[in-house]
């Protein structure tokens, strides 16, 4: 394991590593460099490319106005969860954006119930939370109808409006 950024070369540790980010080599990047937006090396040239290749399409429309931009970057879309009970047969919807907000914050919740052991009040306060992310992120898994789990997914992509 890496103990050091692999921008800045800054000694990692609990409290300072970006955890979930890292540089195409796979190296550790500190909260610093990940806060500022630095990339690698790599990650920059595809950037200036990807710039580049972005202003001749910009250049390519202006010339062409009858032409219309579709939408190609992610950002461009919302996604979703199209989930069929195998139990009853119905049908429900859940947006991706939301069940990742929820699964961060179940993350975070469970670092501060073990940080808090040693304060009962904080340490109450934060297993209510993380009990009560965890009951909605439950409720999207489940079919409301019969509350089963038993379900087959499918994530769809709609165009941004």
């Amino acid at each position: 394991m890496n103990d050091f950024c692999g921008i800045c070369g800054k000694r990692l540790n609990v409290l300072n590593r970006a955890y979930g980010h890292q540089t195409k080599e796979h190296s550790p990047i500190c909260l610093g460099c990940y806060k500022k937006g630095f990339l690698s090396r790599e990650e920059r040239d595809n950037d200036i490319k990807r710039e580049k290749a972005q202003n001749a399409k910009v250049e390519q429309f202006k010339n062409n106005p009858v032409v219309q931009r579709k939408p190609t970057e992610r950002k461009d879309y919302v996604y979703e969860y199209k989930r069929t009970c195998n139990e009853c047969g119905k049908i429900w919807y859940s947006l991706q954006s939301r069940e990742k907000k929820l699964e961060n914050e179940q993350c975070w919740n469970s670092c501060f119930t073990c940080g808090s052991v040693g304060n009962m009040a904080a340490y109450n306060q934060a297993r209510r939370n993380e009990q009560s992310t965890r009951d909605n992120l439950n409720n999207l898994h489940q079919c409301p109808n019969c509350h089963s789990t038993n379900y087959k997914e499918l994530l769809i992509r709609h165009e941004k409006q």
